[in-house]
């Protein structure tokens, strides 16, 4: 699930896919994950009224991406594959809308150093990663 403030936020679109090589196939994973494990996205319109810009100048509209997933806690290969197959429907929404920014949320199983975090890191930010540099 994704959680959001309906004041400050409006969902544009939802859209919900299983982490395995069948995607769209309910409750499907790969063989070597312990669990089902799913990607939950949605585009959200931040409403103009939330930063004070309610002159209705609808080129000044501001959206984000959000993602939420939760990567297998026993197999390094399952989160690798997880982590890919993430990267790829980012990358295939993130087409479609190249001016919002994207935010990833979950529970990732794994750490900087993991391979999967790698995976993730090689195409996003990790946010703990840039507090750290910020000091």
């Amino acid at each position: 699930a994704i959680l959001y403030d309906s004041e400050a936020l409006e969902l544009v679109f939802e859209d919900h896919i299983w982490l395995s090589d069948s995607p769209r196939v309910v409750e499907s994973k790969h063989h070597k994950s312990r669990g089902i494990r799913t990607l939950t996205f949605g585009r959200f319109k931040v409403k103009p009224s939330y930063y004070n810009k309610d002159d209705g100048n609808v080129d000044d509209d501001i959206h984000v991406l959000a993602f939420n997933t939760h990567l297998d806690v026993v197999s390094e290969e399952a989160r690798q594959f997880q982590a890919r197959k993430i990267l790829e429907w980012i990358e295939s929404v993130k087409s479609q809308y190249p001016h919002d920014p994207v935010f990833l949320f979950g529970d990732f199983n794994s750490a900087p150093g993991h391979q999967s975090h790698k995976i993730l890191t090689s195409k996003l930010h990790d946010a703990w990663d840039m507090c750290e540099e910020i000091g």
